[in-house]
């Protein structure tokens, strides 16, 4: 060994260990090197970066010669340049300005009620109810009132009771005026009618 030689740095020492212990990672970095080296040898045969004129005429896309000469026509003329010269550039409106109109104001939906069929199906049933209790007690009222012309003079209770009622001697599940005789007892009778029960009872 050459006296002269300086021993390899740490960081060398520790990075052909790890290239030995994984060929994987050998492989990866030689690759990686290959893919530098290609870079540099291509930006290096270029001249180096690229202007920034021609980088912007790039970004901005092909030119149209139909377009540019045009333009190059403009300048030319005297008249096309006072017409470049003359242009109101002048922004006539805020262009941070929101112009409402363009937005159409969308009215905010009521949220959905998860209780609201059921309080509506709640309050049919009260209102059904109310109908039907209304109805009934006008039906009771209508029998009361037919029965009003009812009299009963007489009852006989027994094995066969009967009951005198409006002159005519009637029996149990007999009919007067559309009244059936369901019950008889000591000086009362029970007569129905549209299942209204009403008790009548000797003068």
């Amino acid at each position: 060994m050459n006296a002269n030689s300086q021993p390899p740095s740490p960081l060398t020492l520790w990075l052909r260990s790890q290239l030995l212990a994984d060929p994987r990672k050998s492989a990866v970095m030689a690759v990686l090197l290959l893919v530098a080296g290609g870079l540099a040898v291509k930006f290096l045969s270029q001249g180096g970066p690229m202007p920034a004129a021609a980088g912007a005429a790039l970004l901005a896309g092909p030119v149209n010669p139909a377009d540019e000469g045009a333009d190059l026509a403009l300048r030319d003329d005297p008249e096309g340049s006072r017409y470049l010269a003359n242009i109101d550039r002048t922004v006539r409106r805020d262009l941070f300005a929101v112009e409402y109109g363009l937005y159409p104001v969308v009215e905010p939906q009521p949220a959905d009620d998860p209780d609201a069929d059921r309080r509506r199906l709640l309050e049919q049933a009260r209102l059904s109810l109310e109908a039907q209790a209304a109805h009934q007690q006008a039906m009771i009222l209508a029998v009361q009132a037919q029965a009003q012309t009812l009299r009963l003079q007489s009852t006989i209770v027994g094995e066969r009771p009967s009951a005198i009622i409006n002159e005519q001697i009637l029996a149990l599940d007999d009919t007067i005026q559309g009244f059936r005789v369901v019950r008889i007892t000591r000086g009362h009778c029970v007569v129905e009618k549209d299942g209204v029960e009403v008790t009548l009872a000797m003068e």
